[in-house]
């Protein structure tokens, strides 16, 4: 028998996470093992961000970046990687880090997440910071810096993480799109995108 580790690139200072299992024999999915009320989570939602919008007036700055690979920041415990085993073609593999499937992921990677906020929120002195999983919001007054401000310190904690999706980091620009929908703050309106 042949076993494999998945070489898919941990973070390794993150620490690591237990998967909360319900010990069930003859489940066909990790998931089927896991206590549901665990893996329920609250998202920020898209009224979230008008009412922060709304506060700042019009043609407030806005500004959006993404941390790349998410959930691969997330190592799991080395007890419950037998969890996340899985054979292919004869071989046998196991997940090093939590996968996107597992329904414990969004919720643990939420709670980083809040952390995260949290800490751009003290070291650029504001409170316009909100995030939906790993995509992080931005904003400031028009003409200021704390929109910008912000963002970097975004950059700045999430580079000791891992690398930021640079196709998602936009702004500070007065027209975003958040949660599939853009924002124009300078016209005070939002819409759908044309594609």
């Amino acid at each position: 028998m042949k076993v494999c580790a998945c070489r898919m690139p941990c973070h390794p200072s993150l620490g690591v996470v237990h998967v909360p299992i319900v010990v069930r024999h003859h489940c066909s999915s990790v998931n089927e093992g896991l206590a549901q009320d665990l893996c329920s989570v609250q998202y920020t939602t898209f009224d979230e961000a008008l009412g922060m919008l709304q506060k700042l007036a019009k043609g407030a700055l806005m500004a959006k970046a993404d941390i790349e690979s998410a959930f691969r920041l997330l190592s799991v415990h080395p007890e419950d990687t037998r969890l996340l085993e899985f054979t292919f073609e004869g071989q046998y593999f196991l997940d090093l880090c939590m996968p996107m499937g597992c329904s414990i992921a969004c919720p643990v990677f939420e709670s980083f997440s809040r952390f995260l906020e949290w800490a751009v929120k003290d070291v650029a002195d504001t409170d316009e910071v909100l995030h939906y999983l790993d995509d992080f919001l931005f904003m400031g007054p028009a003409g200021s810096t704390a929109c910008g401000k912000a963002l970097l310190g975004f950059q700045q904690l999430a580079r000791a993480l891992g690398p930021l999706a640079a196709d998602k980091t936009e702004g500070p620009s007065t027209w975003i799109t958040f949660l599939g929908i853009e924002i124009d703050s300078q016209a005070g309106m939002c819409r759908l995108p044309a594609d």
